[in-house]
């Protein structure tokens, strides 16, 4: 999905940019919450948790455990697939994934679906320098574009300036993890990369990223998402 990670010049690892909202906060917010299960409108923020900024090991391993104490609903998102240069879009998924995190023995933070024969096990590093963006349209990689025929690629529902308003927030001052790893699909080998944003402790917004060859083709599917404590 649309997204840019400043630190990383390759165009297509995600690629994005923000601005500001101003007059118009509003309305944007108020739209953003209701695309956003109701935690993110009750739910403490980010900043009145001590957490925004907070970096150090102490907090992100109290974050850490608070996350670890209840299961969690995953939901897809709408996002788009681009092969051989041509973006379509692609649905939101109907299946919602469960799931919980686990702290590791060096404190790291490890998804563990409840389906074993479902999403894999991934484990996330804390973010620090990456400068994260992302506003509501797509930006696909370098010379792609809309396939013929194909509906207009989704928007975002929350962008990078409306979650700071949610969490009270800077976006990059949000706790941010990464996780990567690898996996098959349809008996295609992919990479993937999930990037998480902590909103609250009853949810999480989140940006997935698939890429895979088949045929000496390449594959790259974006789509956003968002985990609900249960």
């Amino acid at each position: 999905m649309p997204f840019k990670n400043t630190n990383e010049p390759a165009p297509d690892r995600n690629r994005h940019t923000g601005s500001f909202i101003a007059g118009a906060a509003a309305v944007a917010v108020g739209a953003a919450i209701s695309m956003l299960p109701d935690s993110a409108a009750h739910a403490e923020t980010i900043q009145s948790l001590g957490l925004c900024g907070n970096t150090s090991a102490d907090a992100r391993f109290e974050l850490a455990m608070a996350l670890s104490e209840s299961p969690w609903q995953i939901s897809y998102q709408a996002g788009y697939v681009v092969a051989q240069g041509m973006a379509m879009a692609h649905p939101a998924s109907s299946q919602v994934e469960q799931g919980s995190f686990e702290v590791t023995a060096d404190g790291a933070l490890r998804l563990i679906p409840r389906d074993p024969n479902g999403a894999m096990e991934v484990t996330f590093d804390w973010v620090d320098d990456e400068l994260w963006s992302f506003d509501s349209e797509p930006s696909l990689p370098d010379g792609a574009r809309l396939a013929p025929g194909s509906q207009p690629l989704p928007s975002l529902a929350v962008t990078d300036d409306e979650l700071a308003v949610l969490t009270d927030c800077p976006t990059n001052s949000i706790p941010r993890l990464v996780g990567t790893g690898t996996t098959t699909m349809q008996g295609v080998a992919a990479e993937f990369v999930l990037r998480l944003l902590v909103v609250d402790l009853d949810m999480i917004y989140g940006f997935q990223e698939f890429r895979g060859s088949a045929r000496g083709m390449t594959v790259v599917e974006r789509r956003p998402f968002v985990m609900s404590s249960q």
